[in-house]
């Protein structure tokens, strides 16, 4: 005959199981109640203190989960699980140090956990050690190679440190072992988005949602591969429906914005383009910690302004003309700039100070701050209202002249800039940037010499042959002498970069090589742009293909000096 202490452990262990079969399928509110009930059936159960920890976390109280938890390991203190699940409660609160702890813990009671060694990968990979991360997740694989979730965490590793045709094949193999894996579908459209297979992004997004349809991250991803395919219709589709399934979900807002300002819906776009400094928006700006309060449209008569920069040099160079109008209102305006750009500022109009540091910042006296690139929204700008007048900006007469001698021996003679690749560090820099070498039709134009204006380690590249090039770009202090050196040229042709704004807004005349996914501001179609007049655009069709648009310039550059 079966004990009553027996017959209490029977019905707990039957309980439990019905609780993991909740908490499996995300009834939280189920699993809890469970719970509790096995606990008051068999107070102190250690898996069921174990599992209402897990349950109570993932219903958004860490703090409590931890607690259940820690009484788990009073009662059972070798059991490696108990501590394995501690540390990944305490991961996901974002308490890095205490979750390795724990998660060492477990591999002192077994080596041989899978759990804990991708547990411990997951903490690895917050705190930036993508490395060490990707050990962990190989250890797990190695004692348990069907185990999803760690090829799963593997290729996120991986992705993080660049590799990605190793991740898709961690993913693909997860998608193997389960083939409703959406979280592993979408990252496959991650990658593929990177690797510049925008079909193979969309058909893995859309599988991703025909799974789970509230899946707002997917739905930004398959946006973006539309966008890629030059879709905007379907682009921002998706983008709309990401934010329906969580209205403050910045990636989408943000995305969402980049495609209506690439059509010119300015209106619609500004609004949407404020999403960049969302704090939850991991790829936006920061905002900064200031006394002041940001500025969102208040009457600026008598008061002073801090506009601040943000984002690439680029943007700085484009929003800063906006700073002539907010002077116009009555308003004090001073302006934050990094070092580089410090000298170049000083020739800007409607400018009273400069500041370079944040403690000058702090010291400024301002009444508020605002982005640089928050200017065309709160001043309301569209495409008729944006001052063109160039230049805004301007070269400095002494340090010109100190080019115009350094170039001397080719007075005469057509000189034309040239700037092929961006920051290295930039997300689509694989797309907009070029190699020294792509340039070598433009060297059929006769009586021209090519200025090296690049200034990074890609300034080492060698001319191709028949090229008459003249390397300048490492002799370059700041801003300020980039403009002088452009001033005293006849022609600057640059990729999408900073180098291409500061022609424009000298008033220099300047030939933009723009990608197939061109960046917003150039919008999809035409050869000029509202933001400068003096620049041309020679647009990309196909991805990743030059050839053409390299063709072209150099028949345009032979004409010109015919």
């Amino acid at each position: 005959m079966q004990t009553p202490t027996a017959s209490i452990a029977a019905v707990a262990q039957a309980a439990l199981q019905l609780a993991i079969e909740h908490y499996g399928a995300a009834r939280h509110a189920d699993a809890e109640a469970v719970c509790r009930q096995i606990l008051e059936l068999a107070p102190g159960q250690p898996d069921a203190l174990n599992l209402l920890g897990l349950v109570i976390s993932a219903r958004g109280n860490p703090l409590l989960g931890v607690s259940y938890l820690d009484q788990a390991i009073v009662a059972a203190p070798h059991c490696c699980a108990y501590h394995a699940n501690r540390g990944e409660v305490l991961r996901r609160w974002g308490m890095l140090d205490a979750a390795a702890s724990s998660l060492h813990r477990a591999l002192e009671i077994d080596r041989d956990s899978a759990q804990a060694h991708n547990n411990l990968g997951l903490v690895l990979l917050a705190q930036g050690k993508a490395d060490d991360a990707v050990g962990c997740f190989e250890r797990a694989l190695q004692i348990n190679p069907a185990m999803v979730e760690a090829h799963y965490t593997l290729g996120t590793a991986l992705k993080a440190r660049g590799d990605w045709e190793r991740a898709a094949q961690c993913f693909s193999r997860a998608l193997e072992l389960n083939p409703r894996y959406a979280e592993a579908l979408y990252e496959l459209g991650c990658v593929y988005e990177h690797l510049d297979r925008p079909e193979l992004s969309v058909a893995h997004c859309l599988r991703a949602l025909a799974i789970r349809p509230d899946f707002p991250e997917a739905l930004t991803v398959l946006g973006n591969a539309y966008l890629e395919q030059g879709n905007h219709a379907q682009a921002q589709v998706a983008y709309r429906g990401a934010v329906e399934r969580n209205p403050e979900f910045p990636a989408a807002r943000y995305q969402l914005s980049l495609s209506l300002l690439c059509e010119g819906d300015f209106a619609n776009g500004w609004p949407l383009f404020e999403s960049r400094y969302d704090a939850a928006f991991s790829g936006g700006v920061s905002s900064p910690l200031l006394p002041m309060p940001m500025w969102r449209g208040e009457d600026l008569t008598a008061k002073s302004l801090l506009v601040l920069t943000e984002q690439g040099y680029g943007d700085h160079i484009q929003f800063c003309r906006l700073l002539r109008p907010l002077a116009a209102r009555g308003a004090r305006i001073v302006m934050g700039a990094s070092p580089p750009m410090l000298d170049l500022m000083r020739t800007l109009a409607g400018c009273a100070a400069l500041v370079g540091t944040v403690e000058e910042a702090w010291a400024s006296g301002c009444d508020y701050w605002v982005f640089v690139g928050s200017l065309p929204y709160r001043l309301g700008v569209d495409a008729e209202s944006i001052p063109a007048d160039t230049p805004y900006l301007h070269a400095d007469p002494a340090r010109a002249a100190v080019w115009q001698t350094r170039l001397a021996p080719y007075r005469g003679v057509a000189k034309v800039g040239l700037f092929w690749a961006g920051r290295p560090s930039h997300a689509n820099d694989r797309r907009r940037s070029l190699r020294l070498a792509q340039l070598a039709p433009l060297a059929r134009a006769t009586g021209a010499v090519f200025i090296g204006l690049q200034q990074d380690e890609r300034a080492q590249e060698a001319a191709p042959p028949g090229m008459t090039f003249v390397a300048c770009g490492q002799e370059l202090k700041d801003f300020a002498d980039t403009a002088a050196l452009i001033a005293t040229l006849d022609l600057v042709i640059s990729v999408d970069t900073s180098v291409a704004h500061v022609a424009g807004a000298i008033g220099a005349p300047v030939w933009l090589l723009n990608r197939a996914d061109t960046d917003w501001r150039w919008l999809r179609h035409g050869t000029d742009t509202v933001w400068y007049p003096s620049m041309r655009i020679f647009r990309q069709v196909t991805h990743g293909d030059w050839t053409p648009v390299l063709a072209e310039v150099a028949a345009t550059l032979q004409g010109k000096q015919g």
